[in-house]
């Protein structure tokens, strides 16, 4: 997952959404692993604020990271793993 990360660096989101899609997947399904439908798990705090960002603050994330392919993987994989543990957003 991390190399097909990297490698959508440099590229136009648009021109490669089915990698997004599929690299948002896979990290989401392993960082789901973390959690716990009762306490959040490891991540829950973080992934409830972070997608709180993520759905009101595109600016914010482009801060953290600048490239519009990889933070659109970002912003997939928090709110994915955001609904997969109950978090509100």
């Amino acid at each position: 997952m991390y190399r097909r990360f990297g490698a959508l660096a440099g590229h136009r989101p648009d021109d490669v959404s089915g990698e997004i899609e599929a690299v948002a997947e896979g990290m989401a399904e392993f960082l789901t692993v973390f959690t716990d439908q009762r306490d959040r798990g490891i991540f829950g705090e973080w992934v409830a604020t972070a997608a709180t960002f993520a759905a009101h603050g595109e600016a914010m994330m482009s801060e953290v990271l600048p490239d519009p392919a990889q933070r659109a993987v970002a912003m997939r994989v928090i709110t994915r793993v955001a609904e997969a543990v109950g978090a509100p957003r």
